[in-house]
């Protein structure tokens, strides 16, 4: 009986892993499943707006040929009638000359040529004007083509000067420290409805990418200028060709943080996360790429260097790991600060970048997080962030040979949607997680504008999504707000919140960035080992260290 009673229990066993195994499976079929769906809608989005981009510029091209043809049509008709007029005035020249040399020689056809005929006066000053006009014709046009080039040259030294302006404007935005402020209007879903249903769906909000400025696309419109605008068929790609500024910042030494900012469904996820591996990845992947790639090169040069991440979300003011799959065990993630006065969450599961498989490692880190986050369905969006999510990047190097060490730390936030519950229609728990969202929201635009006005006490501690940016927002570092707008009218008044909450961002001045760079003398650190000595007269921080390989993180999926 009992040998029979081990027997069952082990088949029992074996059933419940097999069941556990294909519950996993189905799961991670799920998420690749919302994967796809999400690429394949971003793509078709994309494509739709560089289709209606595309078709803009035909439509463009087609008046200025039309315009072009109206006018070569009516110089070949000005030749048309001056050739017209030279042959009717070619026949006169024939019997002119006859006229003349009959009368030379006494016959009567000078009388008659007299009757009606030009005479050689009329014909000369009729060629005379025909040569004058040539002449003109021919000269408008030496004209037209010097001016052309003329206008050509100065289109080049304008956008040569907007170059040099838009740099001297980033040093003086570096030297004061504001918060920089780049915008990106997300093309149209087939989510967004009847509006997006139309042939050529306009939106409600207009992107001049040259002057930097965005407008309403409304009778009474307004208007905002920011730093960089991006427009509906802009890509990832080309997005993060500016961010790539900020991330070599990191690598420098500086603390840098970049959040996206914007109503639900408008895009952040998208930005900061992306999906596939291909051209629709977001700011983080590409990040991570970029900062390998650097390291790579640096080491050719005598650093080392050690990547350290932490991933977790705040949730109803509560903050979780989300690197782990025992985040319901109830483990306490308080926000503590060291000896030096960083703020740290303490209890998060640490992973160190292996750079041999550095791509998958931080593909499958995004996985777990997107697994692991709080999200839900709303009436703005079916996969609406109930959290905002903060991915950590702590990068030290050092330099034996010129006794040199740098520390550098990336934050890359994607906050919760802002929404009007009225629009959301929340109830129950989702109710409590919107106000939750809208209350930490209220809380950040409380720090922007108490640094807006140099108030000597910003309150930083008023949530923990505050508290947990504040090295960030403090004066420390180099900070960027990606503010994301939807195209609807259905979103505008959304969006209109959004673009004056980024124009108060835009005002803050945090000071001069303070890079982190020291002489140091300690061993040398060889790639994904981590150096203690920046924090030895810290307090010890429980935290949860992990060397996790690609195939492991797989295995929590």
């Amino acid at each position: 009986m009992v040998a029979e009673k081990n027997l069952l229990q082990d088949k029992l066993a074996a059933m419940e892993a097999n069941f556990e195994d294909e519950k996993h499976r189905r799961e991670q079929f799920q998420v690749n499943v919302e994967q796809l769906t999400v690429e394949n809608t971003a793509l078709y989005a994309q494509m739709v707006a560089l289709q209606t981009t595309h078709e803009a510029k035909m439509e463009e091209m087609q008046a200025r040929y039309e315009k072009r043809n109206i006018s070569l049509v009516g110089e070949m008709k000005l030749l048309q009638d001056q050739n017209r007029l030279m042959r009717r005035t070619e026949p006169s020249n024939q019997r002119e000359a006859y006229g003349s040399s009959g009368a030379i020689g006494g016959s009567g056809y000078g009388s008659s040529n007299s009757m009606g005929s030009p005479t050689r006066a009329d014909v000369e000053e009729t060629t005379q004007r025909i040569q004058e006009l040539t002449d003109d014709l021919l000269e408008a046009r030496q004209e037209i083509t010097e001016q052309a080039d003329i206008i050509a040259e100065l289109e080049m030294k304008i956008a040569e000067g907007e170059t040099m302006r838009r740099k001297l404007h980033n040093t003086i935005q570096e030297l004061r420290g504001n918060i920089r402020v780049h915008v990106r209007l997300r093309p149209f879903l087939r989510s967004d409805g009847e509006e997006a249903l139309g042939e050529n769906p306009q939106p409600a909000i207009m992107c001049d990418t040259f002057a930097s400025t965005i407008t309403t696309n409304v009778d009474n419109p307004h208007t905002f200028a920011f730093d960089k605008i991006y427009g509906q068929s802009d890509s990832q790609e080309f997005v993060f060709k500016d961010v790539s500024d900020f991330i070599q910042s990191a690598m420098d030494g500086y603390n840098v943080c970049i959040f996206a900012y914007g109503q639900t469904g408008s895009g952040k996820t998208h930005t900061m996360q992306g999906s596939g591996k291909a051209q629709m990845r977001g700011i983080i992947p590409r990040s991570i790429d970029l900062i390998i790639n650097c390291c790579q090169e640096l080491t050719m040069m005598g650093w080392n260097f050690s990547l350290m991440v932490t991933f977790y979300e705040i949730y109803n003011e509560t903050i979780r790991d989300l690197l782990t799959m025992d985040s319901s065990m109830g483990i306490k993630h308080n926000i503590r600060t060291d000896n030096r006065g960083r703020n740290y969450v303490e209890g998060l599961t640490e992973v160190y970048i292996d750079f041999d498989q550095a791509a998958e490692q931080v593909d499958e880190i995004v996985n777990l997080a997107a697994c692991n986050r709080s999200v839900d369905r709303t009436d703005m969006n079916a996969h609406s962030s109930r959290s905002h999510s903060i991915f950590a990047l702590k990068i030290q190097g050092f330099n034996e040979a010129q006794n040199t060490e740098v520390e550098g730390s990336l934050s890359l936030v994607d906050l919760a949607g802002s929404e009007r519950l009225s629009r959301s229609n929340a109830t129950g728990n989702r109710l409590k997680e919107a106000q939750a969202i809208n209350k930490s929201l209220s809380a950040l635009a409380d720090v922007f504008q108490a640094l807006a006005k140099k108030s000597p006490h910003v309150p930083y501690r008023n949530s923990k999504l505050t508290y947990a940016l504040q090295p960030a927002l403090s004066g420390d570092g180099k900070t960027l707000m990606m503010a994301n707008m939807s195209p609807t009218y259905a979103s505008l008044d959304e969006s209109l919140c959004s673009m004056r909450f980024a124009q108060k961002v835009s005002q803050c001045e945090l000071g001069a960035p303070v890079r982190q760079i020291k002489s140091a003398r300690r061993q040398s650190l060889g790639p994904g080992d981590f150096s203690r000595t920046s924090i030895k007269n810290s307090p010890p921080r429980e935290s949860r260290r992990s060397t996790f390989t690609p195939g492991q993180l797989r295995k929590l999926l």
